[in-house]
């Protein structure tokens, strides 16, 4: 849990205010502090700082480290295409690199959110908006370029299972037996053959083929959230 989540509980408490009430008086959905609590997500600009006047709480004593307290004392930047309303929400979603893929694809269980990823990627999403269904996956390599470069980091959206056989025409993080990787689904085969084919947009890297039986999840990729400029 992080220092924020603790604060906003252990004041809440100490106001004599119940998750619902502190809402109401905020004006804002009881979800949404619930949220907060989790450590999952922040409020933004005007929300944050009514919420520590009500708590009377310091920014420093939400945010120790200085960095994080200017960053979610800002109005919000978010990525192109994604409308974030006033009661938008900063959320921390896990970010899937290189350096912990090995953990994710190893202690992953669908439909559960990836708690035990530390890493995280701080990002706006509306109101409403269920953070356990987001992932912030960096892709390694050259395999998707031209439209996606190495180590550019996209936001990814968790298919239901039960859409899975559905799914085709986009670019998706695909976790199945021993590995996780990026790359388009152009035509979905798992009613008629049990395979799902995801191809490289450079084909020189070829494309996999995946039986039904060793998919694990699938993210549909919707933006670029970050990107190095070549």
């Amino acid at each position: 849990m992080t220092v924020f989540a603790q604060k906003i509980k252990e004041y809440r408490k100490k106001h004599g205010l119940t998750q619902f009430q502190l809402a109401e008086r905020l004006g804002i959905k009881g979800q949404s502090v619930q949220q907060w609590e989790s450590g999952r997500t922040y409020p933004r600009g005007s929300r944050l700082s009514a919420l520590a006047d009500l708590l009377e709480l310091k920014m420093s004593d939400l945010f120790p480290n200085q960095t994080n307290s200017r960053l979610l004392s800002l109005e919000v930047h978010t990525v192109p295409g994604l409308a974030v309303p006033s009661d938008g929400l900063f959320c921390l979603l896990p970010l899937v690199m290189p350096a912990n893929r090995a953990i994710f694809i190893r202690q992953f269980v669908p439909e559960q959110s990836p708690d035990f990823i530390k890493d995280g990627f701080l990002l706006a999403l509306p109101e409403g908006a269920d953070p356990a269904r987001y992932l912030v996956v960096e892709v390694e390599g050259d395999r998707m370029k031209p439209e996606l470069k190495d180590r550019a980091r996209v936001l990814a959206e968790a298919v239901p299972p039960a859409e899975i056989p559905y799914e085709s025409g986009g670019i998706y993080a695909v976790l199945f037996a021993g590995r996780f990787v990026v790359g388009r689904i152009k035509t979905n085969d798992l009613g008629q053959t049990d395979t799902l084919t995801v191809h490289s947009d450079d084909e020189r890297f070829g494309s996999v083929t995946i039986k039904a039986a060793d998919l694990r999840g699938l993210w549909k990729v919707t933006r670029i959230v970050d990107a190095a400029v070549y």
